[in-house]
């Protein structure tokens, strides 16, 4: 593989990240610090305040992706009244079944219970529209992202899911981006598993 030097990676991942419908995979060796080259990315985009970044380290979440992406969502501070009115209102509706996903709801309050594949996606789609609301481009950070495949199929269908999701968001729709921070090359060999 090609060594980049810090400054030039950042500058790589904060272009990839400024444009609307990236798809990045950062790769590295463990320890070589992925997960510092994040919070400085964090911190360069949120400089101009035109990001709203959520961040999930699958290292807590483990195979259970979607409580962790819905966590880091309901974590996230700083949003304007209109964001937060947007979000809580796609929360809501989920919350309160009239979307046929009851876990949702206990998930948000602090629940154990693993989320299903539905409750994910639609956590993701109110962060993105919360995000729209408040003009920024909506930034999704997975670190350790290998962690979040599962040992055994239904764990990987369930990601695989989300992760198809994710790129109809970010590839077709382009309304997201997505940053997988990884020690291993996962994201193509998962994908077929059906």
């Amino acid at each position: 593989g090609k060594l980049h030097n810090r400054e030039q990676l950042l500058s790589a991942l904060h272009n990839a990240m400024g444009e609307n419908g990236s798809f990045t995979m950062l790769l590295g060796g463990k320890s070589v610090g992925k997960s510092f080259v994040q919070k400085v990315l964090m911190d360069k985009l949120n400089e101009g305040s035109d990001h709203r970044i959520v961040r999930v380290d699958a290292r807590k979440t483990g195979t259970d992706l979607a409580s962790g992406i819905v966590r880091s969502i309901q974590e996230q501070e700083g949003w304007t009244k209109t964001g937060k009115k947007r979000l809580q209102d796609v929360v809501n509706v989920v919350a309160d079944g009239v979307a046929g996903i009851p876990g949702l709801g206990k998930a948000i309050t602090g629940g154990n219970e693993k989320l299903k594949t539905e409750e994910a996606t639609i956590a993701i789609e109110a962060f993105i529209q919360a995000a729209e609301s408040e003009k920024r481009k909506p930034c999704l950070i997975i670190d350790e992202a290998q962690m979040a495949l599962g040992t055994n199929v239904e764990e990987q269908r369930h990601t695989n899911t989300i992760l198809a999701f994710l790129t109809a968001r970010t590839k077709q729709q382009q309304r997201l981006n997505v940053l997988l921070a990884t020690s291993e090359h996962v994201y193509p060999d998962q994908k077929s598993v059906v």
